[in-house]
């Protein structure tokens, strides 16, 4: 596939970066939310009134389809100093049980921060607002997310993560944070059929892309129920997703109305289905997620299906699903750019509001069972793994 093609295709967005901040977020002690890891090791050479803690206290990782340990977290830092700090580097380093380094990332280049270092700012309105792309000093007030990632190989399992962030005057910022492996408790289905066509797979963790940057903060708490999402859109021998291509009809596209099928068993727990589908190149950023199903798996796992069809839900709130059973058919309702799945697993529904039960969660990994994917020219199983960006998902 062509390069143009993919950059193209990695637009598809289930929703933009959303950033939504209380003013109760600049205070000056540090976060003591729950949530937090409470037992963080600083340096001593800390910048006084400058704090680095990480969102989640424990990190889950999980293995991509060609085996390797995808390593996903992200750090909070908050400057409420009087005096401007500027980050020289940033670096994660992940090791083994026995302490010993085996993966590591380094980032100190403008480029970088523009990918995985967001810094945001209040206005004297009380609005929030992020500061230009590669930007890396942070103001009085300012809070900045740090988003990390790391591979290890699988002969080494992954223990515990330590982040080092270096200023531009000599001091430093470092934590460590646990790593547990992802269990999802059953073998989880591809949920879509091959029958039409092969998959793409965009927008996942394994770049900097918008899932990984839907920040939703509540007070001093802060979640990515899409740190692990999966965009996927149907395409043909050609690599095309449409005939004909860059069509601005939805119906067009080779993955509208194909059929949704369940991961897992579980039970549903929120049905959207009256939501009309877009046009190419329209979007309902009101409902983000257009029709969608929830799926309860286990007390803290959810699958959530996004930009469904209109009307073409086949199960309601409160029944019992099985793995593979129809859910629904591809769409392209709410803020879609083309007809295409958005998938995610996450650890909270609480079903109060569409809005808050959708991002106040934490996002866990997508891990698959029968499939395999197409890699250049490699081809993996997908055997309790995850497919990464532009992997083709393709019938074992």
């Amino acid at each position: 596939m062509k390069r143009e093609t993919l950059n193209r295709k990695a637009r598809i967005r289930y929703v933009a970066v959303l950033i939504l901040f209380s003013t109760a977020l600049f205070v000056v002690a540090p976060p003591q939310a729950q949530g937090y890891n409470q037992e963080v090791k600083t340096a001593a050479l800390a910048p006084i009134g400058v704090t680095m803690s990480p969102i989640r206290s424990r990190w889950t990782v999980a293995q991509e389809a060609s085996g390797y340990w995808g390593i996903i977290g992200e750090m909070v830092i908050k400057n409420t100093s009087a005096s401007t700090v500027s980050i020289k580097l940033a670096r994660l380093s992940v090791v083994s049980s026995n302490d010993s380094v085996i993966a590591e990332a380094l980032y100190k280049k403008r480029k970088q921060f523009a990918e995985m270092l967001m810094v945001v700012y209040q206005k004297t309105s009380g609005e929030v607002a992020l500061r230009p792309a590669g930007t890396s000093s942070l103001e009085p007030g300012d809070t900045a997310f740090l988003l990390l990632a790391s591979a290890a190989e699988k002969t080494h399992t992954p223990a515990e993560a330590k982040v080092q962030v270096r200023f531009k005057d000599g001091s430093s910022l470092s934590n460590e944070v646990e790593l547990t492996t992802f269990d999802a408790g059953q073998r989880m289905q591809w949920p879509l059929q091959f029958s039409g066509g092969n998959w793409l797979a965009l927008n996942t963790a394994s770049g900097f892309g918008e899932h990984r940057k839907a920040i939703f903060p509540v007070d001093d708490e802060f979640f990515i129920s899409q740190r692990f999402a999966i965009d996927t859109v149907q395409i043909d021998a050609r690599n095309r997703t449409s005939n004909p291509p860059n069509s601005p009809r939805k119906e067009d596209y080779f993955a509208f109305g194909e059929a949704i099928m369940s991961t897992g068993e579980g039970t549903v727990v929120a049905v959207v289905k009256d939501q009309p589908d877009q046009e190419i190149g329209a979007a309902d950023a009101e409902n983000p997620g257009g029709n969608y199903i929830v799926i309860q798996h286990a007390p803290h796992l959810y699958s959530f299906y996004a930009h469904m069809q209109r009307d073409s839900a086949q199960v309601e709130v409160g029944e019992s699903v099985s793995a593979g059973q129809l859910l629904g058919r591809v769409g392209n309702s709410g803020s879609s750019s083309e007809p295409h799945l958005h998938i995610h697993f996450m650890d909270n529904w609480d079903g109060l509001s569409p809005v808050l039960s959708l991002f106040t969660s934490q996002g866990v990994p997508a891990l698959f069972w029968n499939a395999k994917v197409i890699r250049g020219p490699q081809t993996y199983l997908l055997n309790g793994t995850s497919p990464i960006d532009f992997d083709v998902i393709t019938n074992p």
